[in-house]
């Protein structure tokens, strides 16, 4: 295979990680005006001004273009796309009978064409790295076609498998039976053999997926220590309120800093420090932590290392900078409210852009890990990174002029993204995603939708052959849920 022509992003705005500006534990980011960025292979090899392209170099002016790291999503649903728009109004039990519990009705091709739409939504909006809690797949098909999707969207990925602690055998609009079966028996068999090959295009690594809590608990340390020694990247669960997550793995010994714990709203100040003192770190994601009611996200506070994820796009956009934007609004609102109550007035606001920012980006590559390789433009780490064309529309015009970071988190739109380069290679281009490879052939956007589009339309008319009442009345059971504590507001 031939080497790819070395890449020069030429005369841009840089969002560069000043390693020599650390104040107060925050990262500083400096905009380096006029810069240049030189791609080879994967890796970025070069970042000043006036830097002398390699000869038969792909040379870009980016002039009046903002170059930032690539967006980390620490916790993501990839595969529900065909599931969006069924939860604008749901609530998290409505959400699991409508949306989480409809993996029953896919087959693997629709498994497969939901997880690929999903992955290139997140591409299109900037995302470069996602782990994905992929815990829809029933069968090690459906497994083995969501992996394939996501490499072949060229995306940075952590695929953690999981199952999902609700699954059904047989669902109509009768009956709904759960499936206790719920750690398949291919499941660990196929994280040791996928382990033995990842990472996949030197992106797509393994991980586990696990909220089977309700299990023995020697299955629970025998599925951690068997994943662990197969090698998978990181293992994340579901931290929900009411279940002592944080104290069951704290005892058992399997607390580590390959754990990312996704919301954590209610953990208390003795769970925060466990998870300080092992170096865990929470994904939180505001979108789905507001729309579901599960409390305010813990984000910019100083006993817990933090990072952001989209959840489920089934129910609220891929984008990792509108996270950002909500967690920093809503810790806003959050103290807003406590000092208000006494009767007082805020002299200054709780977090900043800067910091958003860096939960987006070089916080989430921490979260994974990957802090040396990914999260920052900085020679010898991968050439993931996010262009903005900051002139094409009307959103950043004139608070690119005051801050290159601050037109980025606060102002910016999908619109704006014109580049988006994954390990050097371009996924999206001249505000365009570039074509993917499936098999042996190379796919365009608008075939990716025809075929998606036929799926989602097999796959409607299986849902609406499944009682949802029935199914929710199921889960309350299965759960043991009082529903006098389901109150109406």
């Amino acid at each position: 295979m031939s080497t790819p022509p070395a890449i020069l992003l030429k005369g841009g705005t840089v969002l560069f990680h000043d390693s020599l500006f650390y104040d107060k534990h925050i990262d500083m980011v400096k905009p380096l005006f006029g810069t240049d960025v030189l791609i080879e292979g994967e890796l970025i090899t070069g970042i000043g001004p006036n830097l002398t392209a390699p000869s038969g170099a792909d040379v870009i002016d980016c002039t009046d273009k903002i170059i930032s790291p690539g967006f980390v999503d620490t916790h993501h649903h990839l595969w529900q796309t065909a599931l969006k728009g069924r939860n604008a109004d749901a609530t998290f039990i409505d959400y699991m009978v409508s949306t989480n519990s409809q993996s029953y009705n896919y087959t693997p091709e629709e498994f497969f064409y939901g997880q690929l739409a999903g992955c290139l939504e997140a591409i299109d909006v900037g995302t470069t790295t996602v782990l994905d809690h992929n815990n829809g797949c029933y069968t090690e098909q459906h497994a083995e076609q969501a992996l394939s999707a996501t490499r072949a969207s060229g995306i940075r990925a952590i695929f953690a498998l999981g199952p999902s602690p609700v699954r059904f055998s047989h669902w109509d609009t009768r009956s709904c039976e759960p499936d206790w079966e719920v750690l398949p028996n291919w499941t660990l068999p196929f994280l040791e053999k996928t382990c033995r090959e990842h990472p996949f295009d030197n992106r797509v690594h393994m991980g586990l997926g696990y909220d089977l809590f309700f299990l023995p608990k020697d299955i629970m340390i025998s599925v951690y220590e068997q994943s662990r020694k197969a090698g998978v990247k990181c293992i994340t669960t579901h931290a929900v309120r009411g279940f002592p997550l944080v104290k069951q793995l704290d005892e058992n010994g399997l607390l580590g800093k390959d754990i990312v714990l996704s919301h954590g709203t209610d953990l208390s100040d003795k769970d925060r420090k466990v998870l300080w003192d092992k170096d865990v770190y929470l994904s939180t994601t505001p979108g789905t932590e507001s729309q579901m009611g599960m409390g305010w996200p813990l984000t910019f506070r100083s006993d817990v290392r933090t990072s952001l994820g989209v959840d489920c796009h089934s129910n609220n956009s891929s984008s990792i900078l509108e996270q950002a934007r909500t967690a920093l609004l809503m810790a806003r609102q959050e103290t807003a409210q406590s000092v208000l109550a006494q009767g007082l007035d805020m002299a200054n606001l709780r977090g900043s852009s800067l910091q958003a920012f860096n939960l987006a980006t070089i916080e989430g590559a921490r979260a994974l890990g990957m802090a040396d390789k990914i999260g920052s433009i900085s020679g010898g780490k991968f050439a993931d990174l996010v262009v903005f064309s900051t002139r094409q529309n009307s959103s950043m015009l004139g608070s690119v002029q005051h801050d290159p970071l601050v037109a980025v988190l606060r102002h910016s739109d999908v619109r704006d993204i014109d580049m988006v380069l994954v390990g050097g290679k371009f996924r999206k281009r001249n505000g365009r995603l570039t074509d993917v490879e499936i098999g042996s052939n190379m796919v365009d956007w608008s075939t990716i939708v025809q075929r998606f589009l036929e799926c989602s339309k097999k796959l409607e008319a299986k849902m609406k052959n499944c009682n949802l009442e029935i199914a929710k009345d199921k889960l309350f059971e299965m759960w043991h849920l009082d529903k006098a504590k389901f109150v109406a507001v």
